[in-house]
């Protein structure tokens, strides 16, 4: 499951945004599909563009291959862990954000989350407006710049 986002509905808001194409461009690794549309729904509506993948493989190929000014991760993904992507992203010198989105909230995983080289960690269930803000803030401090 790949969705794209249709650039012909995209509607800028006002925040802050990427320097590239007024919105930010967000990887989603999500296996479940009802979190996956939910994500990708909810973002697109914020503005922003959505990649999702469905696998661990296929969302570290992508985050590997394309640009993305944000990562969205879940711990528990076929094939290998969240955990195990940051760690591969990081070691392959990527430096996009990371922010583990998870059930998974006992306080060894969080550590763990961002030890293995998460910028931050969301457990589920969580507010959207605070995604929204976490996501922002983690873009804020790297390459994006407030909207004009």
């Amino acid at each position: 499951m790949q969705h794209l986002f249709d650039k012909a509905n995209w509607t800028p808001q006002k925040g802050y945004i990427s320097s590239s194409e007024g919105g930010l461009r967000i990887l989603v690794i999500e296996d479940e599909k009802k979190m996956a549309d939910l994500l990708e729904s909810g973002l697109s509506e914020e503005g922003h563009s959505i990649l999702v993948a469905d696998t661990a493989a296929s969302g570290l190929a992508l985050a590997l291959e394309e640009s993305f000014d944000v990562v969205v991760l879940d711990l528990m993904l076929p094939g290998f862990d969240g955990f195990e992507v940051t760690r591969r992203l990081r070691k392959a010198g990527q430096t996009t954000p990371v922010l583990m989105l998870t059930a998974r909230n006992s306080v060894g995983d969080i550590v763990q989350g961002l030890s293995s080289g998460a910028d931050d960690y969301l457990r589920k269930p969580f507010s959207f407006e605070e995604l929204l803000a976490r996501l922002l803030a983690l873009c804020r401090q790297r390459t994006c710049r407030p909207a004009g």
